[in-house]
């Protein structure tokens, strides 16, 4: 106690000040800075300058030098003077001293400004208001303070004082700032050059042409091909709450509340176990008893605590919760993939987002190491604290407290290092992934190159980077061990000092010796839990921040919210004025405009380049224009849902691809309602029916990956059945005959002019033989169209695409000539033959 009278009211206010001052105002640190790290994101931080960060960290440095001081010189009185009366201030100096160090580290742990919010500026009006309350207390008080004790006591009010201004006027400045950047900071650019800066991602459709004007349909609609940013801790822990949190589930809620109970129950056992180990060795202590009872209530406890008891009933309930949560993330993955713009596949890397949705189904362990590893082991520390603060007196709280610090600081350190060498870990892992998928799926591209080396140790030299970098991590993961370990090895020296000095003169029992040694494993377990536990969650964070980054990624095709449904009746398409980039320097469409009528056949023909396939894919709505309008039947493609639209619309792509399935399902893909005959129909009206019936397995074959065992030709012929089934209103050719022969092609153009009957059919060819007898002929150069008509007006017409007609007649007559026929630009691919035969 102090030297002031027990009973006067003085006395006791900084009695009370004095023990819960340093605690409260830790509490609130430790609170605040929690919220603000949940709630309030990176860029809404107010950073300081440099200049404002220095001054504020030596007016801290000078406060924490005060109550160092104050701690030396009540220290000498203490122990060289035997003043043990002024214990109690001492503790209050040591305490503050702690924490201080604490919200000085919390400040300048990094090279940068750090941002400075309430959890600091509350600390320091706590610390103004309790350190004016005890001066006062004091120069009331009798006897009076001496004056060293007073001068420092005066240096930190006044340098308290300051860092408070110093608040308030920062506070000041940062909303001045930040109404000066709402009001000013977006209006004073323009809006499309906002956009193109917030969306300039290669494959934008914004441009910088004045020159063009835009129509009622809002870019809005149109994003590009990848708009997201990397999120941070924060806000990646409030991203997966909806993947973990069982909505609408109430018997899975129960078991989230079920797991909250065996959590506190644990930590409740975790608590009487070192008390009942202290008691069994006292009562052994005083000899000839034998304490069978508390034995059996020890052992009890241990196997209550343990997976035999709770650890059983708490897995149990997390089970389903983790089985839910994996369903979300996955089923999440997957359908936001699917869902995302052209652009995006075509420019993604598999292997990368593979591993991002597989690593990203991991999401449970972040919540696993929370509830199981973090939040436990936070509440075992403050008991622990607590239990051998009160048992063992207030330097045994200060020791554990000084311990914690120093533990958690020094782990923090190496779990920033760590997490950066785990983002360079997952990119190598990423780029192993993706190399290992690239090189198995483009084999045989591989083999005609003669590759197959290359790419064996393109692939070695991934692994090898893989494990260099996977080693670099788990080698300062054992640093930060060797440091953990040797922290602790301090902290219970000097814990085994104190209460062995206890028991020597006579404070306490041996039995205080056992149980203190009890709570300082219940203290160092969960420390080390405790890092190791915000390790996996950083490195799980580090994971699942790609998750959230995919799921931030918005596509570039949207549908519209009061989108409806597409009907087509007869299938008219009309083009108005549109342009269309791939980026803002090759503009590929350049005002084209025309319009069908209904159930006419219209090719597009020109040179590679001119932008043939890219109207298809507008059609399609796989990019959107921008400028003009695109319509189906007077429906402006982008006021309908994408289903109607795709639903109504067949397509025969260059390069179809197939599942590694069987033929019949593969065909049945494009209607999943249709019946074997169906199939079979649309297999005989392509050529290809006699020739799956003599296979082994007829239509049960499976095509392998991407129909590998099927030669070009088939595959185009099978794209084109799939049409067939589907039966569309408007139908899509690109190139779709391309790889047939001559005989096969004059089958499937017969079969392709009974289905086109009563439909509307796009068609793009080099080879101008296939589209002599469309109705329309469009003839495209640079983007733009310069001649359209039909194929004998055109011939006729003496233009540019009678040159390319009378150019292509001229090289099949040098082929005949020649011996050969090179009437098809591509040459006959090999037939079908199944692995069986070719064996």
């Amino acid at each position: 106690m102090s030297s002031l009278k027990i009973g006067d009211w003085p006395s006791r206010a900084v009695e009370v000040i004095q023990s819960q001052l340093p605690l409260i105002s830790a509490l609130y640190y430790f609170v605040a800075s929690s919220i603000r790290v949940a709630l309030v994101k990176g860029s809404q931080q107010n950073t300081l300058s440099s200049s404002l960060q220095n001054g504020i960290i030596c007016l801290m440095a000078i406060v924490l030098v005060g109550y160092g001081a104050d701690a030396v010189l009540l220290l000498y009185a203490t122990f060289s003077q035997e003043q043990h009366l002024l214990e109690d201030r001492l503790v209050f100096a040591l305490w503050s001293l702690l924490l201080w160090t604490t919200l000085l580290c919390g400040l300048t742990s990094s090279g940068h400004a750090r941002s400075l919010g309430f959890p600091h500026w509350g600390c320091w009006v706590l610390y103004t208001a309790g350190e004016g309350v005890l001066l006062f207390c004091h120069w009331a008080s009798r006897p009076r303070l001496n004056s060293g004790y007073l001068a420092l006591q005066l240096l930190r009010i006044v340098t308290l004082v300051i860092l408070c201004g110093l608040a308030a006027l920062q506070s000041c400045l940062a909303k001045i700032i930040w109404n000066n950047r709402c009001c000013r900071g977006e209006a004073a650019r323009p809006l499309l050059q906002r956009l193109h800066a917030r969306y300039n991602n290669g494959y934008s459709t914004i441009t910088n042409d004045s020159g063009s004007n835009s129509t009622n349909e809002s870019d809005d609609t149109h994003a590009p091909k990848e708009v997201h940013c990397s999120p941070g801790a924060a806000e990646t822990l409030r991203g997966i709450i909806p993947f973990v949190w069982p909505t609408g589930k109430i018997r899975l809620q129960v078991f989230y509340v079920g797991v909250g109970l065996c959590l506190l129950t644990s930590r409740l056992f975790n608590v009487l176990i070192p008390m009942q180990l202290g008691e069994i060795t006292d009562i052994l202590k005083t000899g000839h008893v034998f304490p069978w009872k508390n034995i059996v209530y020890y052992a009890s406890l241990r196997l209550l605590n343990s997976y035999g008891g709770v650890g059983a009933l708490q897995t149990c309930m997390w089970l389903p919760l983790e089985n839910e949560s994996y369903e979300k993330v996955a089923t999440t993955a997957f359908n936001k993939v699917m869902d995302l713009s052209c652009d995006f596949h075509v420019s993604k890397e598999s292997g990368k987002v593979y591993d991002t949705v597989f690593r990203a189904t991991g999401v449970h362990h972040v919540i696993q190491s929370l509830l199981f590893q973090i939040f436990p082991m936070v509440t075992d520390l403050c008991l622990a604290i607590t239990i051998l603060h009160v048992m063992f007196g207030p330097y045994m709280g200060l020791i554990t407290a000084s311990i914690t610090v120093l533990f958690v600081w020094s782990s923090g350190k190496n779990l920033s290092a760590q997490r950066e060498i785990r983002q360079e870990y997952i990119a190598a892992r990423q780029k192993d992934v993706n190399i290992l998928f690239e090189s198995t799926t483009n084999w045989q591209t591989a083999t005609y190159f003669n590759k197959i080396p290359y790419e064996k140790d393109r692939y070695s030299c991934a692994v090898n980077h893989h494990v260099k970098v996977d080693t670099t991590y788990k080698s300062s993961f054992q640093v930060m061990r060797m440091m953990q370990s040797f922290v602790l090895a301090l902290g219970l020296l000097g814990a085994c000092f104190l209460v062995a000095y206890q028991i020597s003169v006579g404070k306490k029992e041996v039995g205080s010796f056992v149980m203190s040694i009890g709570y300082w494993s219940q203290l160092s377990n969960p420390l080390q839990f405790f890092v190791n536990g915000f390790s996996s969650v950083t490195i799980n964070l580090v994971d699942v921040e790609n998750f959230i980054a995919l799921l931030n990624t918005k596509p570039s095709i949207k549908e519209k919210p009061d989108a409806r449904q597409l009907t087509v009746q007869y299938g008219v398409l009309r083009f108005d004025d549109v342009r269309f980039s791939y980026n803002s320097q090759q503009k590929v469409l350049k005002g084209v405009s025309f319009e069908t009528r209904p159930g006419q056949t219209l090719a597009l023909v020109g040179a590679t380049g001119s932008g043939k396939t890219t109207i298809l894919k507008l059609l399609f709505r796989l990019y959107d224009a921008s400028q003009g309008t695109i319509e189906i039947d007077g429906q402006n493609i982008r006021d309908v849902t994408l289903q109607s639209l795709r639903g109504n619309i067949g397509v025969v792509p260059q390069d179809p691809a197939l599942f590694n399935d069987t033929i019949l399902n593969n065909i049945r893909y494009a209607k999943l309602s249709a019946t074997d005959e169906e199939i079979h129909d649309a297999c005989r009206a392509v050529n290809l029916h006699d020739q799956f019936t003599a296979l082994p397995n007829g239509y049960q074959t499976m095509v392998g990956e991407r129909g590998v065992i099927l030669s070009g030709g088939e595959l185009q012929r099978v794209a084109i059945a799939r049409v067939i089934v589907q039966n569309p209103q408007i139908i899509l050719l690109d190139e779709a005959t391309s790889s047939v022969d001559t005989v096969t092609e004059a089958h499937i153009q017969k079969s392709l002019s009974r289905v086109a009957v009563g439909r509307t059919m796009v068609i793009v060819a080099h080879r101008l033989s296939t589209v002599a007898k469309a109705d329309c002929i469009l003839a495209l150069k640079d983007g733009k169209i310069i001649e359209q008509g039909a194929h004998q007006e055109l011939v006729n017409a003496g233009g540019y695409y009678s040159q390319l007609w009378k150019q292509q007649l001229l090289d099949e007559h040098a082929n005949v000539a020649k011996g050969t026929d090179k009437s098809l630009l591509k040459p006959e691919a090999p037939e079908f033959i199944p692995q069986q035969a070719a064996e």
